[in-house]
């Protein structure tokens, strides 16, 4: 996409400013379910993957649960996905991942083994196959019991899925063959156990990449082969440490963890107490060489990212980091450049959604964010935003595809009005600042 010719208007413009601190961009679709249900909490996991997100209704029939599969280009819901056999508090879809046609979907609550000794379901998510949305198959840990919580958290890729069971001992992590057509399909292939104190939680929040499946603790992270074909197969490579290395980092309250491309980030929000509120805490995210597991950055939650408890989630998409907080916001990081992109908002009333605080994902350069409280459609119905966040063209500010007059003209417009989208400087002010940073971008054009 090529820019335009320049209004020298543009340069003219008068200086303002504002106390607003970021660019801000609302969403594109805003997901429901078909059949608006109170209390279903929709949003409360996400998974994307080849253009679909997968989200998680766990409170949907007296929290039986179920899951939705979405076009992510379009909002169209594709198929509903609901155990075989389900029951009240099965909590099914209490998490959610998505890869290579397949959805895993935990069932934390579920009674097979004993109260809460939980499950989780691999479907057929590829829109394109006869048995599209069918259930494949459910699997129990080996060694399960009451209370475990198996299917707490749970991630996919390469046909591997790993399972956490909560309360096993510390907290156990299971490896399943998850390609269907391998004759090994929904087999047990390791499982690996937290060495910390009993209920330590070790695997209730992680995810994997390729090869690698970063897993939490209630303070440590660690970084395990998942590759079926290593001689350290299931085995903890490394824990994540300080950037001179070893012992291991202790961390505060680690709420959140991804990977992509090498880089690896944790939300920490109860890290960095707010000097002026004692109850409340900034926040921060840590940033990790997946390679050597030391850490190369972190981003805190001050001025003029200013937030409460940043990092209750996160998604990485190479050097690009979603980030969400308790205020119903969620940032958008640019890694390379150190530096805030934009703020992502729902365009609603952002009472009681939760907007941010429990999962989200994004895949080239589209963002699915979960609110499961949302109650447009019905009280805590639940909800899931879209945004096609084109990252690398900020300056296409109507969001045509085109670089022209009319972006001209609506950034006039935005700086004038102060419209956070117009702060292409992020600094909170609105002047000749951002002109100038706009027309910089206008002129190298677009991708």
């Amino acid at each position: 996409m090529k820019s335009g010719s320049l209004l020298s208007a543009v340069a003219m413009l008068s200086t303002a400013t504002n106390t607003l601190s970021a660019q801000v961009i609302h969403e594109d679709i805003k997901l429901h379910n078909n059949i608006p249900t109170a209390n279903a909490h929709l949003g409360n996991s996400i998974a994307m993957s080849n253009g679909l997100v997968a989200v998680g209704a766990e409170g949907l029939s007296n929290f039986a649960g179920a899951a939705y599969l979405f076009d992510t280009s379009t909002g169209e819901q594709l198929v509903r996905f609901i155990a075989n056999i389900r029951g009240p508090q099965d909590l099914f879809g209490c998490s959610i991942a998505l890869d290579s046609k397949v959805c895993a979907i935990g069932s934390s609550g579920d009674d097979d083994l004993g109260p809460t000794s939980g499950s989780t379901y691999i479907f057929d998510a590829d829109p394109s196959s006869p048995t599209f949305g069918d259930q494949l198959i459910k699997l129990t840990a080996s060694d399960g019991r009451f209370s475990d919580q198996f299917g707490y958290a749970v991630a996919l890729d390469n046909g591997i899925l790993a399972v956490c069971a909560r309360y096993n001992a510390s907290g156990t992590v299971y490896l399943y063959d998850a390609n269907p057509e391998s004759p090994e399909f929904g087999s047990e292939l390791t499982q690996i156990t937290g060495e910390d104190e009993p209920n330590s939680n070790f695997g209730w929040h992680m995810d994997m990449d390729d090869d690698t499946l970063v897993v939490l603790d209630n303070t440590y992270g660690y970084i395990i082969d998942a590759n079926p074909d290593s001689l350290a197969f299931g085995t903890i490579l490394t824990l994540l440490t300080d950037n001179d290395g070893p012992p291991a980092m202790e961390m505060i309250q680690p709420q959140s963890i991804a990977i992509d491309n090498n880089i690896i980030a944790v939300g920490l929000p109860q890290s960095y107490p707010n000097p002026n509120n004692n109850s409340s805490h900034y926040g921060s995210i840590q940033i990790f060489d997946a390679s050597t597991g030391r850490r190369t950055n972190e981003i805190v939650g001050t001025a003029p990212f200013v937030s409460e408890n940043l990092g209750m989630s996160v998604a990485l998409e190479n050097n690009h980091l979603i980030a969400g907080c308790i205020s119903s916001r969620v940032f958008h990081f640019d890694l390379s450049e150190k530096n805030q992109i934009v703020k992502l908002e729902e365009s609603g009333d952002g009472v009681d959604v939760f907007f941010g605080r429990e999962d989200l994902d994004i895949e080239n350069g589209i963002v699915t964010i979960g609110s499961s409280w949302d109650h447009e459609i019905a009280q805590s119905s639940g909800a899931a935003f879209i945004f096609h966040v084109n990252a690398d063209c900020l300056s296409d500010i109507n969001d045509d595809g085109l670089l022209n007059f009319f972006d001209i003209s609506a950034f006039i417009t935005a700086l004038g009005s102060h419209d956070p989208i117009a702060d292409f400087t992020n600094d909170g002010l609105f002047n000749f600042f951002d002109i100038s940073a706009f027309l910089n971008a206008f002129t190298a054009g677009c991708p």
